[in-house]
């Protein structure tokens, strides 16, 4: 199929966590479902790689944490091809 004959779609997509240097953990909320969860620790495993264990945590905790530490934003681009 000829390139002109596809679409381009460009999503961002921000994903909140909390770093802990000293033991090098990421915490991030309960995913909004399986397919979510899945999608974002792909993201974190390939920006972050082996340098810091990534854990999902429930909202309580992680409301608790939110006061205590600073959130960060990891942005990811997903670009989608459409054939039409």
């Amino acid at each position: 199929m000829a390139l002109d004959q596809r679409e381009v779609n460009i999503k961002s997509i921000e994903y909140e966590y909390i770093m802990l240097h000293d033991i090098k953990a990421i915490y991030v909320p309960s995913p909004s479902g399986m397919h979510a969860g899945v999608k974002r620790h792909y993201y974190f495993k390939q920006a972050f790689n082996d340098q810091y264990h990534v854990s999902i945590i429930s909202t309580k905790i992680w409301e608790s944490l939110k006061i205590e530490n600073e959130i960060k934003i990891l942005k990811i681009k997903e670009i989608k091809w459409k054939e039409h």
